[in-house]
């Protein structure tokens, strides 16, 4: 019996991610891990310390992280009464929506393009090429894939008739997103500033979002004496990538030095001299090392670019299973392939309803949008697991946009070949 449009969405999104997780759970996971500095600041404020201590030491207030999520883990261990292992178990609900909304989402676009196995093959693979980003660690990806997806659902409905209060909802969603990742909301600022036809919804979101923003951005201020919009380690990460990686890809070096790993030089110099001097140290080095050493940081540059969108690396030596490191290497350039038939082959998008070229759109806009900041300063596999639901559909897209140009040549092939009847001169016929 055929199932129902919303069975076909809800099922795979339930059972998928329950699948994953009890996957996992048969070997090595680390669902304790919490995304490292945000449990440890997350700690500290259940601890009433404040906002602080992101590396397993007091060290006093910080800014390293965004705020959202080590707020919300700390009013998990509020209502747990300081247990980590709730904090955890919330930690995994969290992810596991995350998840099934990805499946979702791409389920149904899938039905919508009339595509839904091609859909089911496309989340599972996704879902395997990122099964221990996605099952067997927990970060902050979790909160930022599903706020990617809300994003999406966002952009696609548009923005150019907004009444005043739905105008207001769309600053305050702008302004959380920034709380949780300045990355993901400068691409929906970026969108609704190109595609808003109003000035007064331009103006409208943007004071709302900026007045979200403001009591974090004022409490930075008071701390540090400086101006710290959201977070203050994108130099640190630049200066990793820099001076520290040897190839531009944040890897095993960084996290060897990173103060979080161990009671390392760097920790004990950031409990030393506190977080904006420590900050400030790591500025000088990397802007000596574009001054002196121009080629080898665009060498780094290029690196971080082929990484991100045409080469993963996944080394045997980190236990990665073989048939992941397979499908990385078959599928882990269609995103941007797909993004590179979009841009460049204009005269086969009349195969394409406007509501998939929409979309298809939005979709490529948010990948080159997230990706982009992370390939100029700093980038490793983490970074890119926000963005696991668009790869799917833009690879989705781009199936559905190869299948209709095979299908139209063979239309044309058929309308241009001479029937039965026409082969024959009409005299001998008659």
């Amino acid at each position: 019996m055929k199932l129902p449009v919303e069975h076909r969405v809800l099922w795979p999104s339930i059972v998928l991610p329950t699948l994953g997780f009890f996957l996992a759970s048969l070997g090595y996971h680390d669902w304790m891990h919490l995304g490292a500095e945000y449990d440890e600041i997350a700690r500290a404020i259940y601890k009433g310390r404040g906002f602080s201590d992101p590396f397993k030491i007091e060290t006093g207030p910080t800014a390293w992280m965004p705020p959202v999520l080590p707020s919300l883990m700390a009013a998990g261990y509020w209502a747990g009464g300081g247990d980590r292992t709730f904090v955890m178990i919330l930690f995994v609900v969290l992810q596991w929506t995350a998840i099934a909304t990805t499946v979702g989402l791409v389920l149904r676009e899938a039905i919508r393009l009339g595509r839904y196995g091609w859909g089911l093959a496309i989340a599972l693979i996704g879902l395997l090429m990122n099964f221990d980003l996605l099952f067997a660690v927990t970060h902050d990806h979790a909160l930022l894939l599903l706020v990617v997806n809300v994003l999406f659902v966002v952009m696609t409905r548009g923005c150019e008739r907004l009444s005043i209060r739905a105008t207001a909802l769309h600053g305050f969603l702008g302004g959380f997103m920034a709380l949780c990742n300045p990355i993901v909301a400068t691409v929906w600022a970026v969108w609704i500033s190109v595609t808003s036809k109003s000035v007064r919804t331009i103006c409208v979101a943007a004071v709302v979002s900026i007045a979200v923003i403001t009591p974090w951005t004022i409490r930075n201020y008071v701390v540090f004496d400086r101006v710290v919009p959201i977070k203050s380690a994108a130099k640190f990460e630049f200066y990793q990538a820099l001076c520290v990686s040897r190839d531009g890809i944040v890897g095993p070096i960084c996290f060897w030095e990173h103060p979080w790993s161990r009671d390392n030089p760097a920790r004990r110099e950031y409990a030393s001299v506190g977080e904006p001097a420590f900050i400030d140290a790591r500025g000088l080095p990397a802007s000596q090392k574009w001054r002196e050493s121009p080629m080898d940081c665009v060498d780094r540059l290029i690196n971080r670019f082929v990484t991100a969108t045409l080469w993963s690396e996944t080394p045997s030596a980190t236990g990665v299973p073989f048939v992941i490191g397979v499908l990385n290497r078959l599928f882990y350039a269609w995103p941007f392939l797909s993004v590179a038939v979009l841009v460049a082959y204009k005269p086969g998008m009349d195969l394409v309803a406007d509501q998939t070229r929409r979309n298809w759109s939005t979709a490529a806009f948010v990948y080159a949008g997230v990706l982009l900041p992370y390939v100029l300063i700093s980038y490793y596999t983490r970074y890119a697991a926000p963005l696991i639901a668009m790869k799917c559909l833009l690879v989705l897209y781009l199936i559905d946009f190869i299948l209709r140009v095979v299908r139209a040549g063979r239309n044309e092939s058929h309308a241009l070949a001479p029937s039965h009847h026409d082969s024959h001169p009409s005299g001998l016929i008659d």
